[in-house]
């Protein structure tokens, strides 16, 4: 059966996808709470300093995370003393890179502030903003354990609890005192993650047989750096990057232009959720099936790819089309300027989701020195617009700027990561590609504009059925469709019971 080698995968993808969908949920239902008793200009700098976390912990992983995600997934074709070696060394490194990370923040305040965020006012919170990195990053290592380890279980556990507490302490202390409890909230879900990631994973370390371990640090750390540091090139350079951008837009258009693009993006999550969500599987399952079954291997990169680009169309368009009703019902009419800037930040995201698709691609097959080119031209391009555009026209220049990148870092991975499937296969992606320039252009129809949000929803889901049945149609062969309606049959029929 086609789908009977997927089904580790599928089971696999499912916890994780409940474990993301809980998180996105979570945050899209406090986030516009708290955009509203902060307004667009406190929620702006709440995003700033957020952003300001996230990059540190991003940075501090050094490429180690993907080097223990894609080695520790064949954990079972090694022995349990460089499993635990690679673990251990991996998560002291990220640990120690966080902690240098944070004292420079805390050491710089003012520096970084000015500087790097370009404005004054966020140096009197980077202390609070350190203190969450440390904690981010004692916390990140678990959660790489978990789902190197294939623990998708315990993962999805962790992830939802962890993000239900932290979105309502968030919640709560924001209410109670304003921008400050915002802050207080980050560094209090980053707590209660630190917890709870270890308390799950020692006990899984343990019923695996697995111990962290340092001995042989220096050849390890080699070994690990080796493999991740071109990864961690590129994405090095997008943090260091993107955030002083943001900070060059809140100076020229004001902190309310950061509060918008924060509503922006956390409405583009709906997009990238899906494939956020099943990234670890996927690294895992095809590092493990690299080596074991090849023809498994092409078989879930082919049909992954083509579902998820799919889903990812659907949601992104019935976003689109329905955005003004949205954002007027979650954020209210204070953010409408967010309208437009969604539109793009929308579509930009699931052009980046499709190019992390790829990106997994070519981590699992090792191939992290054309990553790291492809990244560094990206960038190179993002900076050159972004510079030309930013100073006239605020977050709307930044976005139309990482949009063109987003193209050219997408159709750069095509190559690579594509290459050894074959013509049919790369035909049916032809196919996906060709129905997507029609999704982007139904979303300017002229029917997105009626101010009826119901009526705007009924004609979008008619729109999205149809790219739905064109798509299953000319992007999946006649034996897949038939494989998947057995299964959406016998889960019906097993629930009627």
């Amino acid at each position: 059966m086609l789908f009977q080698s997927l089904k580790p995968l599928l089971k696999s993808s499912f916890l994780l996808v409940i474990a993301t969908l809980v998180s996105r949920l979570s945050g899209l239902i406090v986030l516009p709470i708290v955009a509203r008793l902060l307004g667009p200009s406190s929620l702006g700098l709440f995003s700033l300093l957020q952003n300001t976390a996230q990059t540190a912990d991003m940075l501090s992983r050094i490429g180690v995370d993907a080097a223990m995600h894609r080695n520790g997934a064949q954990y079972e074709s090694l022995d349990r003393q460089s499993v635990g070696r690679l673990l251990g060394v991996g998560s002291c490194l990220i640990i120690i890179a966080g902690i240098f990370i944070a004292l420079f923040i805390c050491l710089n305040a003012q520096l970084v502030a000015s500087l790097v965020l370009g404005d004054a006012k966020a140096a009197q919170w980077l202390n609070l903003t350190a203190l969450t990195v440390v904690l981010t990053v004692a916390f990140t290592p678990s959660w790489i354990c978990l789902i190197a380890l294939h623990a998708f279980k315990a993962y999805t556990i962790l992830t939802s609890l962890s993000s239900i507490v932290g979105a309502l302490l968030t919640l709560l202390l924001t209410y109670r005192f304003g921008i400050a409890g915002a802050l207080w909230g980050l560094a209090g879900t980053a707590l209660i993650q630190f917890i709870s990631g270890w308390c799950l994973t020692l006990p899984i370390l343990r019923q695996k047989k697995i111990s962290l371990r340092c001995d042989q640090f220096i050849a390890e750390s080699k070994s690990l750096l080796g493999f991740g540091l071109p990864f961690y090139f590129g994405n090095f350079l997008s943090g260091f990057i993107l955030l002083p951008l943001l900070g060059y837009v809140g100076k020229v258009g004001g902190l309310d232009q950061l509060g918008h693009l924060r509503v922006a993006q956390s409405l583009s999550q709906i997009v990238s959720f899906l494939p956020t969500a099943v990234a670890p599987v996927i690294i895992s399952s095809l590092s493990a099936t690299l080596v074991a079954d090849l023809n498994t291997h092409q078989r879930i990169k082919s049909l992954s790819l083509r579902c998820l680009w799919l889903l990812m169309l659907f949601f992104s368009l019935m976003i689109c089309l329905n955005l003004d009703g949205v954002i007027k019902l979650l954020f209210s009419s204070k953010y409408l300027e967010a309208i437009v800037l969604s539109k793009i930040m929308i579509w930009m995201v699931a052009i980046n989701s499709l190019s992390g698709v790829f990106n997994q691609y070519m981590v699992s097959a090792g191939k992290t020195h054309a990553i790291a080119v492809i990244q560094v031209f990206g960038l190179i391009i993002t900076v050159l617009i972004a510079l030309l555009t930013v100073q006239h026209h605020g977050a709307m220049g930044l976005l139309l700027a990482q949009l063109v990148a987003s193209i050219f870092t997408c159709s750069a991975y095509v190559r690579p990561s594509l290459s050894d499937l074959d013509q049919t296969e790369q035909r049916r992606i032809l196919y996906l590609f060709l129905i997507s320039l029609l999704a982007i252009s139904l979303t300017f129809l002229p029917f997105s504009n009626i101010t009826n949000f119901w009526v705007c929803l009924v004609l979008s889901l008619i729109l999205g059925v149809f790219i739905l049945s064109i798509s299953a149609h000319w992007a999946f062969a006649e034996n897949e469709r038939e494989a998947f309606n057995s299964v959406i049959r016998k889960k019906i029929k097993g629930a009627l019971k």
